[in-house]
């Protein structure tokens, strides 16, 4: 089955996932300063790894700086690199978290990663 790894950047920290089976799994959020280390770590440890699927937002600042994330995706990896909507992920993933209970105020890292695998879910679904 392939794998592909999910990646909610953000400009402190980006939300890591990774499908295993098809299904899309939160894996780590990491200060975005250290992305690209983390990425090869997982490179390294998953070698079938079919693509990198990226959240993009569709308006804002952010935009431009996705659009600079994914040159430099492209640029240092060879497996192909997808833009997905990431429209309401955040949002999607603050609402998982309330309903265990938790606040995602007090808990960021672990919407990142979790918003980073519902893009790659939403990827995998529509693919």
């Amino acid at each position: 089955m392939d794998r592909y790894v999910g990646i909610d950047y953000g400009l402190e920290r980006t939300g890591i996932a990774i499908s295993t089976m098809g299904v899309a799994q939160p894996l780590v959020t990491v200060s975005t300063k250290i992305i690209f280390k983390k990425l090869d770590e997982i490179t390294e440890e998953n070698k079938d790894i079919k693509g990198i699927v990226v959240g993009k937002p569709t308006e804002g600042e952010m935009k431009e700086i996705i659009d600079k994330f994914v040159i430099s995706l492209k640029q240092r990896y060879s497996i192909p690199v997808y833009l997905w909507d990431e429209s309401f992920s955040t949002k999607k993933a603050e609402e998982i978290i309330r309903k265990m209970k938790g606040k995602p105020s007090k808990e960021k890292e672990r919407v990142d990663k979790i918003a980073a695998s519902i893009i790659l879910e939403e990827f995998l679904e529509n693919r």
